[in-house]
């Protein structure tokens, strides 16, 4: 549920179609698609139809048979572009910095880059977070806690919201949604946008450090946690 519905997408592809976009974990809901059923999908698109994994969450990914990174693990063919980023749990977002790994197409991408587009500052900054893997598994592991932390508070409060394979949950608090609410002025959650399909659903992070009071009066308040949620 909630995962990509790849029936629908490989229904509206076709000749006119050049690239498809594949997030996963998906953001805004958090959820996985089977590595199967992606392969199937793959196999089916017309034969020059380009196709673009982005897994900036692979990271966060609990452990699960149903998620192979297509980085870790690439599939024989030419078309696939895996996309990872710099922004997520590497905490480097500032640096808008990124890349991508394909069999044939990088040849073509480099052609299109900028060519200032990255600094020397940054590339340095890239290669040493790539080296520092024990902060990786760390990283990855307080935002694991933290987030079965925060779905735990969710379930006690008997709020709904999708079991998360990213650093982000999206909630339905089951009331108008409010841009921020804390819990005991120590950890304030604020609201990262609002989705019209799921008319009161929202993804919501925390704010490091809190940036608004408690807002009780929305009906939102919630006892100290014994750890902070982070969501990155």
């Amino acid at each position: 549920m909630h995962e990509h519905d790849t029936d629908a997408m490989l229904a509206r592809a076709d000749s006119s179609t050049g690239l498809v976009y594949i997030c996963n974990p998906n953001n805004p809901t958090g959820t996985l698609t089977l590595r199967k059923s992606i392969e199937s999908f793959i196999s089916k698109l017309p034969a020059d139809v380009m196709i673009l994994i982005d897994e900036a969450y692979h990271h966060f990914v609990s452990a699960t048979s149903s998620y192979r990174s297509f980085l870790d693990y690439p599939l024989d063919d030419p078309r696939v572009v895996v996309a990872r980023t710099f922004s997520k749990i590497y905490g480097l977002a500032g640096l808008r910095l990124g890349y991508s790994v394909s069999s044939e197409a990088a040849s073509s991408l480099s052609a299109l880059r900028l060519q200032n587009g990255v600094t020397i500052v940054s590339a340095k900054a890239a290669i040493t977070a790539l080296e520092d893997s024990a902060y990786v598994r760390m990283a990855a592991k307080r935002n694991a806690d933290d987030r079965q932390e925060f779905m735990n508070q969710v379930n006690a409060r008997m709020l709904r919201a999708i079991d998360s394979h990213a650093n982000f949950v999206l909630l339905n608090p089951l009331r108008p949604s409010v841009r921020s609410f804390s819990i005991s002025g120590k950890t304030t959650f604020t609201s990262h946008r609002r989705f019209p399909r799921w008319r009161d659903t929202s993804a919501f992070h925390s704010a490091l450090p809190p940036k608004c009071a408690n807002s009780g009066a929305s009906g939102i308040s919630c006892p100290p946690l014994t750890r902070r949620c982070k969501a990155g």
